[in-house]
């Protein structure tokens, strides 16, 4: 009976140091209410005393199991943290339970006076419940220890606390075992309970590396959700920018041939409104470090279209102030076929600016540069034809003409002859480049006629010319011998 009475004092402190470590691990704030819960500690070890009677071997498993099964019921945490945290939580108790029975011995002596034995007994018993309660509290007074444990979290200090509590408890076992070698039943029971202690540490490492997974899988569709966005950011961007460069390119071509026109209407006029837009666009040139062309000759051609004479006196602006020579042969004819065919005069603005200004930067680049520009008919359709000096195109230029923005010189962007192609989409023209036009020494000539076909044809003595652009299935290659030579009017 006496071992009974040690025995609901020993379990009943166990029990309450491993509830109190469990709530301070888990974070969990104490209240008066738990003081509640004492009564059912000392019914699970009037159970467990109740057990130890017949098999002792079952002592520290029992405050395993009835532990945790009152701490799940209690506080209605997950399953897989409610037996990990009771795990390490028993183990701290049974820790501080062997300190506080070696602090004890000194303390023992002061009850010699004591007759009784068995009293004496159950008195040192209860000055080793509060030595262990204390020390349960002052244990979490650590300000390391205050801040709990994470049982999901990546932390090597949880799998080092729960590895040494379960050995803690097997440890434990081994001590309640008596007399081992003679009983089979208990050397069976030792060996399953540890089969149990490690199923829990298996089961720690196997959520572990499931929470990783789930974590680094989450972390993956976040990266490729975001990239996903970038994509689709760069991609908007890169749009965005395309439309941009292509107007403002046509920006820094028009808004000069608009300044020169205003200021010209201001200054026959004397209009204020004229001048006010003058003044405004000078101030527009000054911005965009643009610089208001202007020509001194008298014999520039004017057609009286000011959308073919603004990229024709721009030749005559780049002739008189560089060493390029500039020659025109425009027929009233032609100009009569260009607006009969209903050729909106802002396209033809566009189309004759960049292909003069590529003309005059190829010519200038080479000795002797020389430009013409002639608008004609051919078969009662209109044309437009540019000779120039200049290098021939790169066979990876012609390769990729009317497809890509790729540029046909150094410094270049390409969008003015990517444009170009646009716009013969939009009316069905036919491109056509001859390398070797052979008329008045120009290097090559570029011809658009608006006649509805649609096609692109080359002629070239280049072989390399010829492979470069035999994918495009639209081109017309014309390979001729370099002796024959053709004037690049005869198509």
């Amino acid at each position: 009976m006496n071992e009974f009475i040690l025995s609901l004092i020993k379990y009943t402190t166990i029990f309450t140091c491993m509830a109190y470590a469990f709530i301070k691990l888990l974070r969990i704030k104490p209240s008066v209410r738990d003081l509640l819960d004492l009564p059912a500690f000392f019914a699970l070890s009037f159970i467990l005393s109740f057990i130890a009677v017949f098999v002792k071997l079952l002592v520290p498993i029992g405050f395993l199991l009835l532990g945790s099964a009152f701490l799940f019921f209690r506080f209605r945490k997950p399953l897989y943290v409610t037996v990990t945290v009771s795990s390490i939580a028993l183990g701290i108790a049974i820790v501080i339970f062997n300190l506080a029975m070696i602090t004890v011995y000194p303390i023992a002596s002061a009850f010699y006076f004591v007759e009784n034995q068995n009293l004496n007994i159950i008195l040192v018993q209860i000055c080793v419940s509060f030595i262990q309660i204390a020390c349960v509290i002052l244990l979490f007074r650590i300000k390391r220890l205050r801040s709990g444990l994470d049982p999901e979290a990546q932390n090597a200090s949880f799998d080092i606390l729960l590895y040494l509590s379960i050995a803690c408890i097997f440890t434990m076992m081994t001590l309640y075992a008596e007399d081992i070698k003679q009983y089979m039943l208990k050397v069976a029971i030792l060996f399953i309970s540890l089969c149990g202690l490690m199923l829990i540490i298996w089961w720690r490492r196997h959520i572990n590396y499931t929470y990783r997974d789930r974590q680094d899988k989450k972390k993956l569709d976040e990266l490729e959700e975001s990239l996903n966005e970038l994509k689709l950011k760069s991609t908007q961007k890169d749009l965005e920018l395309t439309v941009f460069s292509k107007l403002f390119h046509y920006l820094n071509k028009a808004i000069p041939d608009c300044a020169v026109l205003v200021e010209s209407a201001a200054a026959q006029t004397a209009c204020t409104d004229a001048c006010a837009a003058w003044d405004i666009l000078s101030h527009v040139l000054q911005e965009m470090n643009l610089t208001n062309r202007k020509c001194c000759l008298q014999d520039v051609p004017q057609t009286g279209v000011r959308e073919i004479d603004m990229p024709v006196l721009n030749l005559f602006i780049a002739a008189e102030q560089s060493r390029l020579k500039v020659s025109t042969d425009i027929t009233k004819d032609a100009i009569n076929r260009f607006f009969n065919t209903e050729i909106d005069k802002k396209d033809l603005h566009t189309i004759l600016t960049y292909l003069c200004d590529n003309a005059r930067i190829a010519a200038l680049e080479l000795p002797d540069p020389m430009v013409r520009l002639e608008l004609t008919s051919h078969n009662s359709f209109p044309v437009i034809r540019i000779y120039d000096t200049g290098n021939r195109f790169d066979e990876k230029v012609l390769a990729k003409l009317g497809i890509e923005q790729i540029t046909t010189r150094e410094g270049g962007c390409g969008i003015g002859l990517f444009s170009v192609f646009g716009l013969l989409d939009k009316y069905k023209a036919s491109f056509s480049l001859d390398e070797k036009p052979n008329v008045l020494g120009f290097s090559k000539l570029i011809e658009i006629a608006f006649d509805g076909l649609h096609s692109v044809n080359i002629r070239t003595s280049r072989i390399s010319v010829a492979r470069a652009c035999s994918s495009r299935k639209n081109f017309n290659i014309l390979v001729y011998d370099s002796l024959i030579l053709r004037d690049g009017t005869n198509g």
